[in-house]
């Protein structure tokens, strides 16, 4: 068959499917006049002809694109006004003259109701469908992690407080602190002392730490948590000429409290043991693997046994950090329980689509779950007595034990058992075991692979009870994990049909830790800032060390904790707000000979910003997020700005515009330019070609307003004693033109636009709940920018709007 006869019966199929979907749209209406019936009529047909002549050959007959011009679907979100001033604008490509006017109207109306909208999607069975997905490998880590940690006894606190919340909560920094006297080999003889400390830093000399305990011999117990704010492998180190032993993430227990010579708690061994000291300074560093946004055990023992001198300090390094000494930013008077770190390594979760998601089921993926299964089945194992509440070698262990396991099994699938359940896991696995260990070894296995627990509560055939399973959805959505028990009893009792109780659910789990942990992650990814290297070169930028780049990390993320978790929680002050934190060290280098108009004010009523400062920069020239140093640090080279690089974030993330891969790849090159030509000057030069243009035209817009921050993000007015030249003219995609000068400028454009506001609500809801929004409904994600911008842009609203739109 010749390749027009084959697009010749491709059209004719499209024209059928055309008139058969304006025959829909005519009878689905409210009946209307009859002039009115011929009108659309007309249009939806001269539209449909036009596309046949001037857009299919590109697009496909059907917009489904696939061809050499456009591999991309003809799907969007715009409206039917946007959608004709583009066309106006832009199409067809090689003569936007040939399709304007009336024309550009009825091609528009054809292309919107045949196959662009969400409902036009939807009807014709193309919108988003929702499969069976896997749990990430975070998920899977964060499940197992609270399956065991539901059943490990909590020190006692009061009624319906969550122990999670308690341990990450800003109040009760430091370390509880218990200062003994020693005698001989008596090193908690008599007990002198007990305080809060919020550092471990001492030198005490050949003193006692107060006068009334003797320097000779003296002991010290700090314990309490250690707050993690990211995943991944942290390090300690315990500098002292003394004996020392620093134990994270155990199980805390009576049998140390008399400071034993030995770490021989079974299982418990010390993360750092320098308990036998010669009296010679030294450093000791171990590693542990954390989990983000949780509190871990942390204890700390100390003894000086007449050696000359006694001191101790403690540092620790998060994961891409620098050596800091612990202090009260991560240390909760609050001792939690120890959490269940898996181990195991999982294969990488598919992030085609920005990401992640459990989409791909590979022999890696399986072989991981087993090894998985088989790492937490030693782990019950092992801690049985504690998770199950009797002594190790108790012969009437096996009855709590068979109780335990169906409870095991019930929190791990998120509801009641069944009947065959119930018998598999309380009679017939210990049946079958000859001791009653191997039985819970075998259970754990079974239900750490089995589909209840290891699949997404989307996307597939629920075994749940409704309300279980929103309770499921919400765990999952917020906190990527399991129920806790506040949510269970909710499911239980069945208050999650109630919106009022709903509601009360998803306003308390917004509020967790690990709700604000995940929004964090949220924020890396929609900022771009996964494995960004800030690093520079020394010689132009001296003092810029990773010690400030560390600064700098904290500063733009408890700016963006202080937004989003105030009670405004506005998306336009992430945008638009005068103010920078600053630590000491950032005001040192950013301050002192600045030519930005500042003022600073205290924030020492946070006891974790000890020492920062709130500087609010006047005239304008900061604008959030846009404008915090780490991230024009980050999308700059090392010894020059990036305008391409800064332009692309901001088309992306603040505009929310699609771009096209470049046609050519144009590599930049430094020695291509003569000494005295600026930045922007390269880049005009570089990119000037009409082919580059297409996109270029944008990216630099937005790009070069914020040529007035250097490499390293300090405010400057010259380059190469040459004026900044911040202007540019950027033209919207419906062909609105508006002149920048500012980043400031860039960013009150983007707080008011719909395209801006769409890719930031999408953003969201992709990272929280890993679908598209039109899996849920064909106007998903209208319904959800609506709502953002009827209440304020309010950040967490927006979040409760995302579960009430995907829980049900």
């Amino acid at each position: 068959m010749s390749r027009c006869n084959a697009q010749s019966i491709a059209f004719k199929s499209w024209a059928n499917w055309g008139r058969t979907l304006l025959a829909f749209l005519v009878l689905s209406c409210r009946p209307v006049a009859q002039a009115q019936e011929a009108v659309l009529k007309e249009r939806f047909e001269s539209g449909r002809v036009i596309y046949a002549n001037q857009c299919a050959d590109c697009h496909g007959f059907g917009g489904q694109g696939g061809t050499d011009a456009y591999q991309d679907p003809l799907v969007g979100d715009r409206s039917l006004e946007s959608l004709v001033r583009r066309i106006v604008r832009t199409m067809p490509e090689e003569d936007p003259d040939l399709c304007v006017g009336q024309e550009a109207s009825d091609v528009a109306y054809y292309v919107y109701h045949a196959f662009y909208s969400s409902e036009a999607r939807a009807a014709m069975g193309r919108a988003p469908r929702m499969t069976p997905a896997r749990l990430t490998a975070e998920q899977f880590q964060n499940a197992v992690a609270d399956l065991v940690s539901y059943f490990t006894p909590h020190q006692k606190q009061p009624a319906g407080h969550d122990h999670l919340l308690m341990a990450s909560a800003q109040t009760d920094t430091g370390l509880r602190a218990t200062y003994f006297q020693s005698k001989g080999m008596n090193k908690a003889n008599e007990q002198k002392l007990e305080r809060v400390d919020q550092v471990i830093e001492f030198d005490f000399g050949e003193e006692g730490p107060t006068p009334e305990i003797d320097g000779e011999q003296f002991a010290i117990i700090w314990e309490g948590g250690f707050f993690a704010q990211t995943s991944g492998d942290y390090t300690f180190r315990v500098t002292s000429e003394n004996g020392a032993r620093l134990y994270v993430n155990h199980d805390p227990g009576a049998q140390r409290g008399k400071l034993r010579d030995d770490s021989s708690v079974a299982g418990q061994a010390a993360l750092i043991d320098g308990w036998v000291s010669s009296g010679a300074m030294r450093s000791m560093e171990a590693k542990v693997q954390l989990i983000g946004g949780r509190s871990y055990p942390l204890r700390m023992e100390f003894f000086k046994y007449k050696e000359k001198s006694g001191s101790i300090r403690l540092e620790w390094k998060a994961p891409r950090g620098v050596w800091k000494t612990v202090h009260e930013e991560v240390l909760r008077t609050h001792r939690p329980p120890r959490t269940f770190v898996l181990q195991t390594p999982f294969p990488a979760d598919d992030r085609s689509l920005g990401y992640e998601r459990g989409s791909d089921l590979s022999y890696d993926w399986y072989e991981a779950v087993i090894q998985a299964s088989a790492e937490v089945a030693q782990e019950v194992v092992d801690r049985l007595p504690l998770l199950v509440g009797f002594k190790a070698g108790d012969e009437q262990r096996q009855k709590p034990i068979q109780d335990f396991l169906p409870r095991l099994a019930e929190h791990a699938f998120g509801r009641p058992l069944d009947a065959e359940e119930q018998m598999l896991y309380e009679h017939r696995l210990f049946e079958t075991s000859d001791r009653p260990e191997s039985a819970v070894r075998r259970g754990v296995m079974l239900m750490v692979t089995s589909p209840s627990f290891l699949y997404a509560p989307w996307g597939v055939t629920s075994d749940k009870p409704a309300s279980y399973l929103m309770a499921a959805r919400l765990a999952r959505l917020l906190w990527d994990s399991l129920p806790d028990a506040a949510l269970l009893q909710a499911a239980s009792e069945q208050e999650l049909s109630s919106t009022d109780k709903l509601q009360e659910q998803i306003a308390r789990m917004v509020d967790h830790p690990l709700t604000r942990f995940k929004m964090r992650s949220f924020f890396e990814h929609w900022l771009e800032l996964e494995e960004r290297d800030l690093s520079k070169d020394a010689a132009l930028f001296p003092g810029f060390t990773p010690s400030l780049m560390w600064a700098l990390r904290q500063s733009l993320d408890l700016f963006i904790d202080r937004v989003v978790w105030s009670d405004t929680s506005d998306y336009r002050d992430l945008l638009l707000a005068d103010y920078l934190l600053f630590s000491p060290e950032m005001v040192e280098f950013y301050l002192m000979q600045s030519e930005e108009g500042f003022m600073v004010e205290s924030v020492t009523e946070e006891p974790t910003l000890k020492d920062w400062v709130r500087v609010q920069i006047k005239d304008r020239r900061r604008a959030g997020v846009l404008t915090h140093p780490y991230l024009l640090s980050a999308f700059a080279y090392p010894n020059s700005t990036s305008p391409i690089h800064r332009g692309v974030f901001m088309t992306r993330q603040v505009v929310g515009r699609e771009m096209k891969p470049p046609p050519v790849a144009v590599a930049f090159n430094e020695d291509d330019f003569e000494a005295h030509v600026t930045m922007r000057e390269k880049v005009t030069q570089l990119t000037q070609d009409a082919a580059c243009m297409a996109c270029h035209g944008v990216i630099n817009a937005l790009g070069f307003p914020l040529e007035h921050y250097d490499a390293v993000g300090k405010w400057r007015t010259h380059e190469k004693d040459t004026p900044i030249d911040a202007r540019s003219i950027y033209e919207t995609d419906e062909g609105v033109t508006f002149s920048f000068s500012s980043a400031w400028d860039v960013a009150q454009h983007a707080i008011g636009e719909e395209q801006a506001h769409n890719a930031f609500v999408a953003s969201l809801f992709h990272q929280f709940v890993k679908w598209d929004p039109a899996a849920f409904d064909a106007k998903g994600l209208q319904q959800l920018r609506l709502h953002f911008q009827k209440n304020q842009f309010n950040v967490k609203e927006l979040l409760q709007e995302i579960a009430h739109l995907v829980v049900p």
